[in-house]
């Protein structure tokens, strides 16, 4: 049968709805590629056959026809950012898949932010358009990506936000740098982790965007020794696992709260130990970091809450921090401060002096334990016990001629 002629000017009015794709051979066969590839891990995470995966195999079901209109918001919220096996929510991972396949610059260079066809709103949205388009076209790297957090965070820091995290919550970009670790494969094997400065950069940006979780159960896979065989670092896994930890913790430093720090860290803890991961290389780091801001950066911070701090005070004598640190936490107690610990330590002139030579570790220890003087000495004049302190006094005159410097500038140096 043939068509009409008014069916033929109809069809010239529309273009065709299928446009050949404007790829070179290598290019076509490049993508094919990435399908297959990324079509496969999302089956082995949906059966639960990859390394880590906690789920077992099962009967497979007709998946939801969620791709529907007005499914998008459900099915984004039911997406792992995290690279884990485990699905989330009721929506088949699946139709997750394809729309993140839809959407992303990585698979198809037309999804790039609207930003890049009107004017930017903000002065980070040109480096996003600029971020999505290499990835679309297979240019970004990890050191490009850092490179573009730092840009956003720094074009943060010139702008009137109240505070740094506020600011780079409404940037968008860890997301944005997420969802091409999520693309590119780099979560599955958590590659990205030997690039530190990159992964302590991103962490700040996933925190104040709220995805903690995502952070933590990276924390949770760098442990797995099939993670570790799939990179070959073996040895240092734990290092790896620290440096996360502590860029989690350090991110959680509030203005004026270190609740967040301290349940973060806490968290981490239960959970590393119930994988049998937890020891002084995975937290003592996180620690000290989290002990030296309560203590030497007091001024900034509120006590947090007893509930958290015994805790963490326990976690530290598992861990067994620097004797000037963990004396000096005792003091800053939110209702029990003690100044035993304390006195037991600096009565003995033996531990004034450093035992180690390198400049850095003398430094580190005499800024140490004049802090731990000093905090001493209040304790002890708040509690009505002047000859103590007079004694401590004349020891931070001795030692740190600190008598001579009262603002903190250390003899010597």
């Amino acid at each position: 049968m043939h068509g009409s002629k008014a069916l033929g000017a109809l069809k010239a009015l529309f273009p065709p709805l299928r446009q050949p794709l404007p790829m070179s051979k290598q290019e076509s066969q490049r993508l094919l590629d990435l399908l297959k590839e990324s079509f496969r891990n999302t089956l082995d995470y949906e059966l639960g056959l990859l390394p880590g995966s906690r789920s077992q195999p099962g009967p497979l079901k007709m998946p939801a026809l969620s791709y529907l209109p007005g499914h998008t918001s459900s099915l984004r919220s039911s997406h792992n950012d995290d690279g884990s096996s485990r699905p989330k929510g009721s929506i088949h991972a699946t139709d997750q898949h394809l729309h993140d396949i839809l959407t992303s610059p990585f698979f198809n260079p037309s999804q790039i932010s609207s930003t890049s066809t009107g004017p930017a709103t903000n002065p980070w949205d040109t480096h996003k358009v600029l971020f999505e388009k290499a990835v679309s076209r297979g240019l970004m790297t990890l050191d490009r990506a850092h490179g573009f957090l730092l840009v956003v965070r720094g074009a943060v820091k010139q702008s009137s936000f109240i505070s740094l995290s506020e600011g780079l919550k409404t940037t968008g970009a860890g997301t944005l740098v997420l969802r091409w670790l999520r693309d590119s494969g780099q979560l599955r094997t958590l590659s990205f982790l030997q690039n530190r400065r990159f992964t302590v950069t991103l962490v700040q940006f996933l925190v104040a965007e709220g995805k903690d979780n995502v952070v933590l159960e990276w924390l949770r896979r760098s442990t797995e020794p099939s993670v570790a065989e799939l990179q070959g670092f073996e040895a240092s896994t734990g290092c790896h696992t620290s440096v996360l930890l502590n860029a989690l913790v350090g991110s959680k430093f509030g203005q004026v709260e270190l609740e967040g720090a301290y349940d973060v860290f806490l968290k981490a803890e239960d959970m590393l130990k119930h994988e049998g991961s937890w020891n002084k290389e995975v937290g003592g780091k996180a620690w000290i970091t989290l002990a030296q801001e309560t203590t030497m950066n007091s001024w900034k911070h509120s006590l947090p809450p007893v509930q958290l701090f015994e805790p963490f005070v326990a976690a530290g004598d598992e861990l067994r921090p620097p004797t000037t640190l963990r004396a000096h936490i005792d003091l800053y107690h939110p209702t029990k401060p003690s100044s035993d610990l304390a006195m037991s330590l600096l009565s003995d002139e033996k531990n004034w002096i450093p035992r180690v030579k390198a400049p850095s570790s003398v430094d580190q220890f005499m800024r140490r334990i004049v802090w731990l003087g000093i905090d001493t000495v209040q304790h002890l004049m708040k509690v009505d016990r002047m000859g103590e302190a007079t004694q401590l006094l004349t020891l931070l005159n001795k030692y740190y001629n600190w008598c001579a410097n009262p603002h903190g500038q250390l003899a010597g140096a």
